[in-house]
């Protein structure tokens, strides 16, 4: 995790690469401590409102509106202003350009352990709603992550096996 933060898609990658994903959502020593803190719902609802807050930030929602001498502008030409003003970072600035592609390469490696989450958790099964649902969480980038982590179910712990029978050994 603290590579992800120091080098962003080069330190997760590996991780991502390496992890075989459990599709039978057993659950891993006890649900106590920091797992139970991040895992619940007070922590995804947290990182949604938090979520919502900075990007109505970066849009420039509470910014003073100094366009063109502070008129009323709508926030789509708020947002394209912003956006024009980006582009030359974006080309010049090399920590601005590796950010952003570090940013969208992260976005679309979280669909993996999304779309894993869901499985576990029963809300995939592969029809058209579940694969639209997938779909939408993925839209937004950050955003949809955090809203599956605010309306996800709690894992529920697998059953234990039946014992297998001499007729289902024979099979």
């Amino acid at each position: 995790v603290l590579a992800s933060v120091a080098f962003g898609m080069v330190g997760v990658t590996p991780y991502l690469a390496l992890t075989r994903y459990d599709q039978k959502g057993e659950l891993e020593g006890d649900d106590e401590g920091v797992s139970k803190l991040v895992a619940g719902k007070t922590t995804g609802v947290t990182l949604l409102l938090s979520t919502i807050g900075l990007a109505l930030f970066g849009l420039g929602v509470f910014a003073p509106n100094d366009i063109n001498g502070g008129s009323d502008y709508p926030i789509d030409v708020i947002f394209y202003t912003y956006l024009k003003n980006y582009k030359p970072l974006f080309d010049s600035i090399k920590l601005a350009h590796v950010s952003t592609l570090d940013f969208f390469a992260l976005w679309l490696l979280s669909a993996t352990p999304l779309l894993e989450d869901m499985k576990r958790r029963g809300w995939y099964r592969g029809d058209a709603l579940d694969n639209g649902l997938f779909a939408s969480l993925m839209l937004a980038p950050v955003l949809g992550a955090c809203t599956w982590l605010a309306i996800r179910p709690p894992l529920q712990p697998v059953a234990a096996a039946a014992p297998v029978t001499d007729k289902e050994k024979e099979e």
